[in-house]
Order: C-alpha cells, then sequence, then structure tokens
C-alpha cells in the first residue's frame, strides 16, 4: 500500500497480552507482524494499540489517535477498529472461511468497500459463484476481488489503491 503515501499506522487488537500503546519502532517494524506491513506501507510512526476489554480499548485508540499529526493519511488494521473510528475507506481481507472468522469480522465486512478474497490457502476450495454472493449478502457495498497468485493479488491491491483514492479524493 505504500502507493498510498501513508503516513501514519495505527494496529488495533483486543489483547491480554499486549501493553495499552506500543509506539517503539523495533517492535512495530517486526517483519512479518500486522505493525511491520503498516512500516513497509511507508507509515512514518506506527503505533500499536489494544486493550483486553472492548470498553478500554475505546479510550486506547482516543490516545493513539492523540499521538499522530493533525493532517495526513492514515491506515488502520483491525476489524475492531471501525467500532470506534468513522473512516472514509474500508478493505478487508479474507483469507479463511466463515466458521474460522473471528467475532469482529462480521461487523468488519458489513463495513467494507473493497473484499479481497485470497484463494490461495484457506479458501483454495471454494467456488466464487457461491461465495460472492454470500460475501456481498453482508458487504452490500464492497467490490469483490477473488484472486489465487501474486499476479491477481497485485491486480487485485492495484485496483484497491485506485478505489481508495478516489474515495480520499471525494472526502
Amino acid at each position: 500500500m505504500r502507493e498510498l503515501n501513508v503516513d501514519f499506522g495505527l494496529k488495533v487488537s483486543a489483547d491480554y497480552h499486549v501493553p495499552p500503546l506500543i509506539c517503539d519502532f523495533e517492535t512495530v517494524s517486526r517483519r512479518g507482524s500486522d505493525t511491520g506491513v503498516l512500516v513497509e506501507a511507508g507509515a512514518g510512526k506506527v503505533i500499536w494499540a489494544s486493550s483486553p476489554t472492548a470498553g478500554g480499548l475505546a479510550d486506547v485508540i482516543s490516545k493513539a489517535l492523540e499521538l499522530f499529526g493533525e493532517e495526513g493519511l492514515l491506515l488502520v488494521e483491525g476489524n475492531r477498529a471501525l467500532d470506534y473510528i468513522a473512516v472514509n475507506f474500508s478493505v478487508f481481507l479474507m483469507t479463511v472461511p466463515w466458521w474460522d472468522f473471528k467475532p469482529s469480522a462480521i461487523p468488519a465486512l458489513e463495513k467494507a468497500d473493497v473484499v479481497l478474497i485470497d484463494r490461495s490457502e484457506g479458501l483454495k476450495d471454494s467456488d466464487p459463484r457461491k461465495l460472492g454472493p454470500d460475501i456481498q449478502g453482508l458487504a452490500r457495498r464492497a467490490r469483490l476481488f477473488f484472486y489465487r497468485d501474486e499476479t491477481g493479488r497485485a491486480e487485485a491491491l492495484g485496483e484497491t489503491v485506485r478505489l481508495a483514492r478516489e474515495a480520499l479524493h471525494r472526502a
């Protein structure tokens, strides 16, 4: 997502084992982690906000947002973030079947503008003709992109970036 010129990154999670706000570069830049992906996307400042309770998450997110600058593009990762932050554009990445969803996934899917459906592993045996209408039933306004390989993934991400730019331009 480097193409979006992201200024800030926020990872939101409900986790009992993580301090409320993690800002240190060594932790958030770890390759392969959700926060590491935000750093790789070009975010100049990345914060991981966590709370073991939903009520506590609202306060932690509020404190995290205060640590970012007034101006700039914020990329947020985490289903629960959509419960507390009004966004201009939402992307949902689906890699597993419905029965493996976290409880926070369905409400996030319902708010999605784009759903990226990765059929390379957990959904490799799924039929897009069946799965597509099921997803669209929940993510009514979303554009769906199915892919199986790196070429398809790159095309889906390219179109997602284009749609995100359009949404940000309208905002």
